[in-house]
């Protein structure tokens, strides 16, 4: 017969056989023993889902459009990281308030000599347009897709600008813009200008997404313009009797034109941009210089120069600006260069009187603009 010991012990061998069966893995506790914790927490078929503690001021871009020449004003846009995101169609406007100076490289119409000695010496004078206020206007549509594009714009602005002098005591006034020999000494001049600049673009572009602070936009189009300058001076005394010339200088052309642009959010709204456009415009020059002297009776030359070439320009703008909800307001700086835009016949000799030659200006246009831009 078997004692209670044994059979205590057989019980507990049996005990243990069964825990280990069931547990694999598990070692067998005391009686009264809490169960272990298990050493692989249990896997879930479901995602895992992540909080989003992205601060607010970098989920926003700082607004995407809205700033000068920039077509496509707020949204998302394709990263530079190959990363796929459908953009929705957009239409887009804005207006622009322009306060422009423009200068243009000849506008002498006087040399004052201090001393009437037939040694010219002294200082020229010179035309200054005065700073005026234009505008430009555009709308667009964004392309639903990968960022893309399509923007018209039209510009405007129009200035005046004047002066006058008179000879000093004991000195004289050499004009420069009579024909030589005929009215070379006077004693008062004056002169005035005008200038009318319309210009439309057509752009195409693409927004580009950088880092969640730059956005760049790459964009090419057509642009076309009709430039027209005009300038007066009238001469009086000694070889003059309320003498004038009058030159006037048109341009009307069209060409390719290319650009980028640049936006850097800094947080809630705010950001910097910058632009650089430049192109190549073909067309037509259309130039003239009529004088006259005796009050309008004597006609001491008429001459037109009417030609086709090439006016190259560029352009560089910098500013900032804020954006709320489809609102955008941007204030910066701009300039833009025409190069061999303005040309005048001018007859260089008194002894072969028909020679003219052809002087070549740049016209420049620098100041200030104002934006109001909406998306919707």
């Amino acid at each position: 017969m078997v004692s209670g010991r044994w059979v205590s012990a057989l019980a507990v061998v049996v005990t243990g056989m069964g825990l280990a069966v069931g547990q694999p893995g598990l070692p067998v506790q005391p009686a009264g023993a809490k169960p272990p914790l298990p050493s692989v927490l249990p896997v879930s078929n479901s995602e895992p889902k992540m909080l989003d503690v992205t601060p607010p001021e970098l989920k926003e871009h700082g607004g995407h459009g809205g700033g000068h020449g920039e077509y496509p004003p707020g949204g998302h846009v394709k990263t530079l990281c190959n990363v796929e995101e459908e953009i929705p169609g957009q239409f887009f406007g804005f207006g622009e308030f322009l306060i422009w100076r423009p200068r243009l490289d000849s506008t002498d119409y006087a040399l004052v000599d201090p001393t009437n000695n037939l040694t010219p010496q002294g200082r020229v004078r010179n035309l200054k347009y005065d700073s005026n206020g234009g505008f430009r206007v555009g709308i667009g549509y964004r392309i639903p897709g990968q960022g893309w594009d399509v923007g018209f714009a039209y510009t405007y602005f129009r200035t005046n600008g004047s002066d006058s002098t008179a000879a000093p005591a004991g000195g004289v006034i050499y004009p420069t813009l009579t024909r030589p020999g005929g009215v070379d000494r006077v004693g008062t001049a004056a002169v005035s200008g005008g200038l009318d600049y319309n210009v439309f673009d057509l752009d195409i572009g693409r927004t580009w997404e950088a880092d969640p602070h730059l956005v760049l936009r790459t964009f090419g189009g057509i642009r076309w313009a009709r430039i027209n300058l005009d300038q007066t001076a009238t001469y009086d005394g000694i070889h003059a009797n309320n003498a004038s010339v009058r030159n006037s200088s048109d341009f009307t052309g069209t060409g390719p034109t290319a650009g980028l642009e640049a936006r850097w959010a800094i947080t809630h709204g705010l950001a910097m941009f910058g632009n650089v456009r430049g192109g190549l415009l073909y067309g037509e020059f259309g130039n003239a210089v009529r004088e006259t002297n005796g009050n309008g009776q004597v006609l001491n030359a008429d001459v037109s120069d009417d030609f086709t070439g090439l006016a190259p320009f560029a352009s560089i703008a910098l500013g900032g600006s804020y954006t709320w909800n489809t609102l955008t307001f941007s204030a910066g700086y701009e300039v833009t260069q025409y190069f061999n835009l303005s040309t005048r016949p001018v007859l260089v000799d008194d002894f072969a009187e028909g020679k003219v030659v052809r002087r070549r200006s740049d016209l420049n246009f620098d100041g200030v603009f104002f934006r109001v831009a909406l998306a919707y």
